[in-house]
C-alpha cells in the first residue's frame, strides 16, 4: 500500500454521541470487533472502494436488483450491500432467535384467533373494522384450520439495532416474505472479495436454508 493512501479508518469519524457498531464511547474498538478491525486496517480507503465497486457490479450484472413499486422512474436498484460485515456474537444471536421465534408464533396465534375465537377483537384489543376493511382479509378462511395449525410458515422480520444496543422489530412480513435471496447473494459475494475474513470467524451458514425450509414444509 502506497504511504500517499489512506487506511479505511485513518479518517473514521469517532462521535461518541452516535451509537457506533466498533467503537465505543471512549474510542476504542470494541472486542467483538478487533479481529475484523485488524483484518480490514491493512487495506487502503482506495482498495476497498474499487472492491466495493465490483461487488456492486457483480451483483447488478447478476440481476440482483429491487425495484421500488412507488418509484415513478421503475428503475431497477442494486440491493444495498456492505463490504464491512455487521457481526452478530452468540449471546446476541440468541436473544434475537428468540425474540424472532416468540413473534412468529404470536404472529400465528393472532391470525388462528381473528378467523376462530376472535378474542382479541371481543375483548376490544384490535377493532373489527381494522380486520375486516383489510384487502388480506378471507371470511372464506373463518374456522378453516391449516396443516399444521400453521398459517405464517414463512416470516420476514424487519430489525434495526438502536442507539441503545437493543434490536428493534419495525414489520412483520408474512404475507409475501423476501430478501432470503439477497442473503445468500450478500455472504458469497464477501467470501469472494475478502475471503481471508472467514477463516477467522467460525460465521453460521446461510446456504442450508432451501434444506431447512424444505424439511420445515414437509414436516407439516
Amino acid at each position: 500500500m502506497s504511504t500517499t493512501q489512506q487506511t479505511i479508518f485513518s479518517s473514521y469519524d469517532k462521535d461518541p454521541k452516535f451509537f457506533d457498531e466498533i467503537f465505543d464511547e471512549k474510542g476504542n474498538v470494541k472486542e467483538v470487533y478487533q479481529t475484523l478491525f485488524d483484518l480490514y486496517s491493512g487495506h487502503s480507503s482506495q482498495d476497498f472502494a474499487k472492491l466495493n465497486d465490483k461487488a456492486k457490479a457483480s451483483f447488478f450484472n447478476q440481476g440482483i436488483t429491487f425495484q421500488v413499486y412507488t418509484d415513478q422512474e421503475a428503475k431497477e436498484k442494486i440491493f444495498p450491500f456492505d463490504l464491512f460485515p455487521r457481526i452478530i456474537d452468540h449471546n446476541e444471536w440468541e436473544t434475537i432467535e428468540r425474540g424472532v421465534l416468540q413473534r412468529s408464533k404470536a404472529l400465528n396465534h393472532f391470525i388462528w384467533d381473528i378467523y376462530h375465537d376472535k378474542k382479541i377483537i371481543k375483548q376490544g384489543i384490535i377493532p373489527l373494522d381494522l380486520i375486516t376493511s383489510s384487502a388480506n382479509y378471507l371470511q372464506q378462511m373463518i374456522g378453516i384450520d391449516p396443516p399444521g395449525g400453521i398459517y405464517n410458515h414463512i416470516s420476514g422480520t424487519d430489525l434495526i439495532k438502536h442507539a441503545d444496543g437493543k434490536y428493534y422489530v419495525l414489520e412483520d412480513n408474512i404475507r409475501c416474505p423476501s430478501g432470503v435471496s439477497y442473503v445468500i447473494c450478500n455472504r458469497t459475494a464477501l467470501k469472494r472479495a475478502l475471503f481471508g475474513v472467514f477463516n477467522h470467524y467460525n460465521a453460521h451458514t446461510v446456504t442450508d436454508y432451501a434444506q431447512n425450509l424444505l424439511e420445515i414444509m414437509e414436516s407439516v
